[in-house]
């Protein structure tokens, strides 16, 4: 028995399908999520004039996400019945469909404005339906425009985009005779253009490289450490400027001498004079700040500490204030994820320094303000991040002796078996553990951390020298039985962290302060400040 079945059948079924595969999911709610108020607005604005019928039925579905948005319980099987029983309910994938290429077509139109990407971009689409429409001079205008636009804001990819656009035109608005002379020009910009971004290339792998480093083992704390992050500085493309030829390769080139400096045993000074050069070639180039607003950004965040180690306190808490002041105008148009990254890390490196001089005192609304940000922006947040935030949480609760609150975010990092990052931080958290747990006088509880230490180093890697050393004191302050003896302890230690380059390895928890501390009956505050304004005496 035959069976004929239309073929618009058949095509309708896969088309609907398909539609159904692609936004089952949560697409469409998490794209209206992230629109803020303004955008919105605009979307409505667009979408009256837009949208046929009376029901304005799309704008309806636009409305119901916005309720779910608003409750966060989001369902589609409750979504779909609030549309049952309409011609709606039928076409629901197609309705959901339209609507998302809907709020992107408007999204793009609202964001041309303050977004160069989209405004080159637009400006090249117009170059190309006026190829198609056989308007050949008028494409060609476009591309001029586009042209000087990419290479004012150094978009070589763009400028890749707009070769190839004129190239196309040119070869059918005259002969090829005619028009020889700015085809081989346009031929030998391409090659141009691809060896430079051939040249970004190699930069930004580097600082990727560096970046994958610093997040799995954090900054260098033995000599093979220090040596990873040497090899790199030794690398043909930082051996002279001069390997990067634009603008955006010396940046990058900076920002990578910059950070492997910093991370390879803190060589502060060096690494400051080239994050420094970072920040006059942005400022050097057309609207820099606005073309390299991450470069920028990170670059100043990475001023702050060595601003503070040449400086003082005062010169690194201008270089903080003055990023503040920018960050938010220069990350309007960045993803949620890289403007809460940066914004978390601004903050981070303002605690650090806090921490670093003893003005801990400063930070207590700073803490706040990471940890509210960091919990209200979870999802859009990287896990590295998170631990850097509860780290520093621990730290500040434990200087002002709300030990138990410090083990609450210790204990955070410790138990959530996703983390597979900052190796030496979830190394010293379980050390830190054991230092809580004496400041509680809960000596009972060492040996069991203890035990719970070594099963977690035996599942990933052994202890530094400094790490070690450090467990090694703390074992021995379970056989403490008196005040002298804990004081010859400490002294000991002491002995130990001033003869070696240990003091330093636990950052931003200082272990020569809290030891001082103890044998001078001061805060840990207190040395900390003590030890600060000594360390700019000796410079």
């Amino acid at each position: 028995m035959l069976i004929f079945i239309d073929i618009s059948t058949i095509k309708a079924f896969f088309i609907v399908n398909r539609l159904r595969l692609m936004k089952s999911d949560k697409s469409l709610y998490n794209l209206i999520r992230s629109m803020n108020p303004t955008e919105k607005a605009y979307f409505r604005k667009s979408a009256s004039g837009n949208f046929r019928g009376n029901d304005k039925t799309y704008l309806r579905l636009f409305d119901e996400y916005e309720k779910f948005e608003i409750s966060g319980d989001y369902s589609e099987e409750s979504l779909k019945r609030k549309f049952a029983g309409s011609k709606s309910a039928i076409q629901f994938p197609v309705l959901k469909n339209y609507l998302y290429h809907s709020i992107l077509r408007a999204l793009d139109h609202y964001n041309e404005e303050s977004d160069i990407d989209l405004k080159i971009g637009s400006i090249i689409n117009s170059a190309r339906l006026l190829y198609r429409k056989g308007l050949f001079k008028a494409s060609l205008s476009k591309t001029k425009k586009a042209r000087d636009m990419a290479k004012k804001y150094g978009k070589d990819v763009m400028l890749l985009d707009v070769i190839h656009t004129e190239r196309q035109t040119l070869r059918v608005n005259s002969s090829l005779n005619q028009s020889s002379e700015l085809l081989m020009k346009n031929y030998d910009e391409e090659a141009e253009v691809l060896e430079r971004l051939s040249n970004i290339s190699s930069y930004k792998k580097l600082l990727d490289e560096l970046i994958i480093m610093a997040t799995a083992s954090g900054p260098a704390a033995t000599k093979k450490e220090i040596r990873r992050y040497e090899d790199i500085l030794q690398r043909r493309e930082l051996n002279d400027e001069a390997a990067a030829i634009c603008t955006q390769s010396k940046i990058l080139f900076h920002q990578v001498k910059s950070f492997a400096l910093m991370l390879a045993g803190g060589r502060l000074e060096e690494s400051l004079a080239h994050t420094n050069k970072v920040i006059e070639l942005i400022d050097a180039a057309g609207e820099g700040r606005k073309t390299y607003p991450y470069e920028y950004i990170t670059s100043m965040q990475n001023t702050i500490l060595p601003e503070l180690n040449k400086n003082g306190y005062a010169a690194a808490c201008r270089a903080a204030e003055e990023l503040r002041k920018e960050e938010d105008e220069l990350l309007k148009n960045s993803p949620a994820k890289v403007r809460n990254f940066l914004k978390i890390r601004t903050l981070s490196c303002e605690i650090n320094m806090n921490m670093y001089c003893g003005e801990h005192e400063r930070n207590t609304g700073l803490i706040d303000d990471e940890i509210r940000y960091c919990e209200s922006n979870r999802n859009n947040t990287y896990r590295d991040e998170e631990i850097v935030t509860w780290n520093q949480a621990a730290m500040h609760y434990f200087v002002f002796g709300d030990y138990n609150r410090s083990l609450e975010f210790i204990s955070k990092i410790m138990n959530d078996n996703s983390f597979r990052l900052r190796e030496d931080m979830q190394t010293f958290c379980r050390l830190f553990a054991l230092i809580l747990h004496f400041e509680m006088g809960n000596i009972s509880y060492i040996e069991h951390y203890t035990k719970s230490l070594y099963r977690y180093l035996k599942q990933r890697r052994l202890l530094n020298p400094a790490e070690r050393t450090l467990l090694k004191f703390i074992i021995d302050l379970q056989d403490v039985n008196s005040k002298n003896e804990l004081h010859k302890l400490l002294k000991e230690y002491l002995d130990i962290l001033s003869f070696d380059t240990y003091a330093g390895a636990f950052s931003p928890f200082n272990v020569t302060a809290w030891i001082n501390s103890k044998l001078n009956g001061t805060t840990y505050s207190h040395e900390c400040k003590v030890l600060y304004i000594n360390s700019l005496g000796k410079k």
